[in-house]
């Protein structure tokens, strides 16, 4: 639990998917004392920031506004440094298709702002890729503790990309017990632990595609 001041720190699991994977899990009810009870479906459009060298990529930092099933209404999410298996989250409310000078103007995103301009980035940020993300949800329970289980298929807007995965956060409760979550869920469907984060995987990617084309 988060001491009084610390900013939110998000903990999550991230493993490589595949259709059939996705099938199974989504069957699921219960696993090691965790029960399903909530599934829905959003459709997510993720437009992801940077600078022209990089710059937040390269500390392993993520900036990105993120609409809901179409809404004109956004969030934008600065997520620090990974750092003892988490990592520090800064959420606010701003309008889908804005930028850095209106995210300026905006209270709510003053953190977010300050840590832009600290790390050098605020001034030469643009928009590099636009993920795109039917995304299935689980919610299990167990007790008072919430974790969200994820079946993602993400896919790069105007590019024929597609990879999936799958994604465990905890919402609400202890470390220990989402850790042996992940343990449970890993084993009993055989997972791969995916080591590059979404974005990066996309980058690095579109990368080799430009090479490919310049040759």
């Amino acid at each position: 639990m988060s001491k009084k001041g610390d900013k939110p720190r998000e903990i999550e699991a991230k493993f490589n998917a595949s259709i059939p994977k996705f099938r199974a899990i989504e069957q699921l009810e219960r696993i090691a004392g965790w029960h399903v009870v909530d599934r829905r479906t959003v459709h997510l459009r993720d437009a992801y920031w940077d600078t022209p060298d990089n710059k937040l990529g390269k500390d392993e930092c993520t900036l990105r506004v993120r609409e809901v099933d179409g809404s004109p209404e956004g969030e934008l999410t600065f997520k620090g440094k990974p750092e003892g298996g988490g990592r520090t989250e800064e959420i606010a409310a701003v309008r889908s298709g804005t930028g850095p000078k209106d995210w300026a103007r905006v209270r709510q995103a003053k953190p977010i702002v300050d840590a832009l301009r600290e790390l050098g980035a605020l001034d030469s940020l643009k928009q590099d890729v636009v993920l795109l993300n039917p995304r299935r949800e689980l919610v299990l329970r167990k007790g008072r503790a919430e974790e969200t289980l994820s079946l993602d298929e993400v896919r790069v807007e105007d590019h024929s990309y597609v990879r999936r995965y799958i994604e465990l956060e905890l919402k609400r409760g202890a470390r220990a017990s989402h850790n042996a979550l992940v343990r449970a869920l890993a084993g009993k469907f055989h997972l791969e632990e995916s080591k590059t984060g979404k974005v990066q995987s996309v980058r690095y990617w579109l990368q080799q595609r430009r090479a490919e084309a310049k040759s």
